[in-house]
């Protein structure tokens, strides 16, 4: 291959991935660009091969600050209910303290579509997001999560806490 055609390709595949940055920034709204931004604040991750590469280029700011996820998770609330759906889907994120920050949020945002997700994240394979977890179940009070908390009493990790917000919810079971 000349080298005439790999310049040709290698702009190609630069136009391409512009355009569907552009796509996807004008496609998020507001509130999915915030919590995006908040969620990175956390990420342990390395940033992938593109990522590095434009932030290397000033392009990009690396915005991991390192905030305790906590504090990070207390400005995801702020942003409100619209912001759930989004932080729902962080759940499914491989770094487990942007995990641990969504499962923190959605106790506080105080959103029923919460539950569901909280309860599911109760099997995360992160201790600390199964702790967040229980105490997101706790936080919304939903009757719905009573089982799934009795059933986290089998786990070690989360056995107190599970125990602790159960005698909170004042279930009879």
């Amino acid at each position: 291959m000349t080298r005439r055609r790999k310049k040709l390709l290698l702009a190609l595949a630069l136009a391409l991935l512009a355009a569907g940055g552009f796509a996807w920034y004008w496609q998020a709204t507001r509130t999915d660009r915030q919590v995006s931004a908040l969620l990175d604040e956390v990420r342990e991750e390395e940033p992938g091969l593109v990522d590095r590469w434009l932030i290397k280029l000033g392009l990009r700011e690396d915005r991991r600050t390192r905030r305790a996820f906590p504090e990070v998770a207390e400005d995801l609330a702020k942003l409100g209910p619209s912001a759930t759906s989004e932080v729902i889907r962080a759940l499914r994120d491989s770094d487990a303290s942007v995990r641990c920050t969504a499962v923190g949020a959605l106790g506080r945002l105080g959103d029923a579509r919460a539950v569901k997700p909280l309860i599911a994240a109760l099997k995360d394979e992160d201790d600390n997001v199964r702790l967040y977890a229980v105490d997101g179940l706790l936080m919304l009070g939903d009757p719905r999560g009573v089982e799934p908390l009795i059933a986290a009493l089998k786990d070690e990790k989360v056995r107190c806490s599970a125990a602790w917000a159960l005698g909170w919810l004042g279930d009879a079971r």
